[in-house]
């Protein structure tokens, strides 16, 4: 299987250059279907996106308590559905990567600061 690194790297560098576009994972309900019962905690939606390659999709979850999940579901009808940062324990790795991700991610939508920030620079 290929490296969690390597992926988390490529949807960096791509997401970073505007090759991808992310969506909020609300605006998928069947997405979220497939989320909910991988979290064991509530989901926060509006820290949660969801990227459609071809027919499958890559999800950055983030739930309540702050957990950050890259889930990967080769399409919808998939039984083969995995959040791919947990290890062997069942543990959640790869937190900082995820989180650099989910900044870049939130950076393609409209968001206060860069609201303001625009208001102030006129």
């Amino acid at each position: 299987m290929i490296s969690v690194e390597k992926i988390i790297s490529k949807l960096i560098i791509q997401t970073k250059s505007n090759k991808i576009k992310w969506f909020y994972l609300s605006e998928n309900a069947d997405v979220i279907d497939i989320c909910e019962n991988i979290s064991p905690n509530d989901l926060n939606y509006n820290s949660s996106f969801s990227l459609e390659i071809n027919s499958g999709y890559f999800v950055l979850c983030e739930d309540v308590f702050k957990n950050i999940y890259l889930i990967i579901i080769p399409s919808l009808d998939s039984k083969d559905i995995q959040c791919i940062n947990k290890n062997e324990d069942r543990n959640l790795t790869h937190q900082q990567e995820l989180l650099r991700l989910q900044n870049l991610v939130k950076k393609q939508f409209p968001n206060v600061e860069d609201f303001l920030q625009e208001f102030m620079d006129d």
